[in-house]
């Protein structure tokens, strides 16, 4: 009789320990977020620009429709170093494919946007999950050296570039 228990106690050790190994190579196959950024830094043609904002609902539905989800969309933008855009808008995306689906998918408000604006828009790649176990909500993007990062409280999340 206690073989039967230490044998039943030896399999549901091994099928737990099983199950957390398989949630670890889940973890390391996870992909990073994707973002794209967009930035105003100077309004070149305030009618152009009253149409510009008018793609503002349209651009929601495209950025929903490849699941993606606005972190910030603002204009007001205070400056730390340097110039501050007039406009800033940070969206992110699930991987690479939809965020290029995105933007392509809006090709002529882009076309508008930099014909009544000097503005760039481009993507970034983000930490993946097992590189900073802490959700985005606790999370903050910094610059080192020219790149955005984003760093944990506990700054375990900040892979300098070389």
């Amino acid at each position: 009789m206690k073989i039967h228990y230490a044998l039943s106690l030896a399999v549901a050790i091994g099928l737990g320990f099983g199950a957390v190994a398989i949630r670890g190579l889940q973890a390391r196959t996870t992909t990073p977020p994707i973002y794209v950024a967009v930035e105003i830094d100077e309004i070149i043609d305030a009618n152009g620009f009253d149409a510009f904002r008018q793609t503002a609902d349209a651009t929601a539905v495209e950025v929903q429709s490849e699941d993606g989800r606005y972190l910030v969309r603002t204009e007001n933008v205070t400056a730390l170093d340097g110039s501050a855009p007039k406009f800033f808008a940070f969206i992110a995306f699930d991987n690479m494919t939809k965020a290029k689906i995105f933007n392509d998918s809006m090709k002529n408000t882009t076309v508008l946007r930099t014909r009544v604006a000097k503005s760039r828009s481009f993507i970034v790649e983000g930490t993946s999950a097992n590189q900073c176990p802490l959700s985005g909500i606790n999370q903050t993007l910094v610059e080192v050296r020219g790149q955005f990062q984003m760093l944990s409280p506990n700054a375990d999340c900040l892979a300098l570039p070389p």
